[in-house]
């Protein structure tokens, strides 16, 4: 099952285009791929919050930077609590 979610919110972010469309059909894509990813694997899954942070990165292309501001804190935050502050994800996700 896990594989069928990694392998969904995969096909959801690959080659997306510019086009506001396939943006459009990606973010609805990898919103419900990341939904599945919380149920399945929990919501401080390192692959949820992988998907959650490329979900913000697709809505912050779409132009909804709010939204992406907001998931990227708490993506963060989260990977702070759990992993630490010198985890190489965490680094990461602090951009």
């Amino acid at each position: 099952m896990a594989w069928a979610v990694v392998e969904r919110r995969t096909t959801a972010t690959r080659g997306v285009a510019p086009a506001a469309g396939q943006v459009r059909t990606s973010v609805s894509l990898l919103r419900s791929a990341v939904e599945t990813e919380r149920r399945v694997l929990g919501p401080e899954s390192g692959q949820t919050l992988r998907g959650r942070g490329q979900l913000a990165d697709l809505l912050a292309h779409r132009g909804d930077l709010g939204t992406a501001e907001s998931i990227w804190r708490d993506v963060l935050e989260t990977r702070q609590r759990i992993q630490g502050t010198e985890n190489p994800a965490t680094i990461l996700a602090a951009g």
